[in-house]
């Protein structure tokens, strides 16, 4: 019985002395909770966001073969969507055009999306927000929609101007041009 309560006591003592790092602060606790609401919030908005245009998605990874993804755009009417980061934007004319690369698929695809001035103004808010904005999801209606194979085109280092060309029948780029509707930016 002495030997318990020693055992207890050395224990309680070990406790005490243990460092309350682990612990969370009531502010960290208050941070999470708040991340976790605005998380929610975010996949609530997206959900909303989506269910308003009820979009086909290019980026399926269940097609094996391209010719699926084709497929599936002669057959399909309405918007489309995709995941993809900002590289540029210009104007041609009067038309703000937004060019996207991505990974889609696990292919790579560029996209260039004319867009209107409203929203153009929606893209610049997202900019002013975040200086560090350039992903988003991206709603747009299909114009065109091309597909190479991927070839490496080489320089021989020979005096004489010839260039080695391969090709690279496991990659497939695609190029997509349409008129983006709208925009979902992901990384607020």
């Amino acid at each position: 019985m002495k030997k318990l309560k020693y055992l207890l006591i050395l224990l309680f003592i070990v406790s005490c002395g243990e460092d309350k790092s682990e612990e969370k602060t009531a502010q960290e606790q208050i941070d999470e909770r708040a991340k976790i609401i605005y998380d929610s919030t975010r996949i609530q908005e997206r959900k909303l966001f989506l269910e308003k245009y009820n979009p086909s998605s290019i980026s399926d990874s269940t097609f094996k073969y391209t010719y699926q993804l084709q497929e599936l755009i002669s057959n399909t009417y309405g918007y489309y969507k995709v995941k993809g980061n900002i590289v540029d934007i210009l104007m041609r004319e009067d038309v703000y055009v937004l060019k996207i690369v991505g990974d889609f698929s696990n292919e790579i695809a560029f996209l260039e999306l004319d867009m209107t001035t409203n929203v153009f103004e929606k893209v610049k808010e997202s900019l002013v927000k975040n200086k560090n904005f350039m992903n988003a999801e991206f709603i747009f209606e299909l114009i065109d929609f091309n597909v190479s194979t991927g070839f490496k085109a080489k320089s021989d280092d020979s005096e004489e101007f010839s260039f080695d060309i391969r090709y690279d029948f496991m990659s497939v780029t695609y190029f997509i041009k349409g008129n983006l509707v709208d925009l979902f930016p992901l990384d607020k």
